[in-house]
């Protein structure tokens, strides 16, 4: 157990820590006061060989599990896309266990399903993504449409092919990640909770910008934009998301009872 305060960075969609590539060393060398982890959501990752959940209720009680198992106290939780919505569960469930919550491009309930997940748009760049030599065609389609920086970076496509070769996430599981993440509810409570942040690209085209300002709307939450950014946020602009989260935590919000 370290006695430093812990973020803890959650994944989103059939991706795992590996994804986060070097935006967690970038992280903790810009807060050395923190020690930064990463841990898989079920049916990613290390827990490749887990079911996942239909529920996202279910996701945050093992998460909770993680935490006691490595006597990770007090969190920040930094969630991206579906791992933001883990984290809200995480919150919703267990207040008292966790120091708050920072969601990335995360959507809810709150928004209509055509802002939640742009379908025609992802089977777009899914169906006709180009062949790249010693790369995977799907991983070049989700590149495409998760990063307006890097959606032309070969190396890390290719890295991203690597990851998918080495451990990738069951089509099943995949498929009850979008139901559970497609059937996501706020909880009510965390409406006087607090302890929320919210983070949104603003050229993320996969979940659109507004469901993030609905969200924080709703919680009475911070809401912090970042522009040239699409929905892989820490891959586009890392630097611009630590000085966010840095920011998120000094806001007067992050201490709310």
């Amino acid at each position: 157990m370290t006695s430093k305060p812990t973020l803890v960075l959650l994944r989103g969609l059939s991706r795992d820590q590996r994804h986060w590539g070097s935006f967690k060393s970038l992280l903790q060398q810009s807060l050395p006061h923190y020690q930064v982890t990463c841990l898989d959501t079920l049916g990613n990752g290390t827990l490749l060989d887990h079911k996942s959940p239909l529920k996202m209720d279910e996701y945050g009680q093992y998460l909770l599990a993680q935490l006691a198992e490595h006597e990770i106290k007090q969190p920040i939780l930094v969630g991206l896309s579906l791992g933001g919505m883990v984290a809200l569960s995480t919150l919703a469930q267990k207040p008292e266990q966790i120091h708050h919550v920072i969601t990335i491009n995360s959507s809810s309930n709150l928004s209509p399903w055509w802002q939640r997940f742009s379908l025609p748009w992802a089977l777009g760049h899914l169906l006709f993504a180009k062949r790249k030599p010693h790369c995977s065609r799907l991983e070049y389609g989700i590149l495409q449409f998760t990063s307006v920086q890097q959606n032309q970076n070969i190396a890390l496509l290719q890295q991203w092919s690597e990851y998918r070769k080495e451990a990738n996430t069951k089509l099943s599981n995949s498929l009850r990640q979008i139901i559970a993440a497609a059937t996501f509810t706020v909880d009510e409570r965390l409406k006087s909770v607090g302890k929320v942040s919210i983070v949104s690209a603003m050229q993320d085209r996969l979940v659109n910008p507004a469901c993030s300002r609905q969200l924080a709307q709703h919680l009475a939450a911070p809401l912090f934009r970042i522009e040239n950014a699409g929905h892989d946020l820490a891959l586009d602009q890392p630097q611009r998301l630590i000085q966010t989260i840095i920011q998120a935590l000094d806001n007067p919000a992050t201490t709310r009872p």
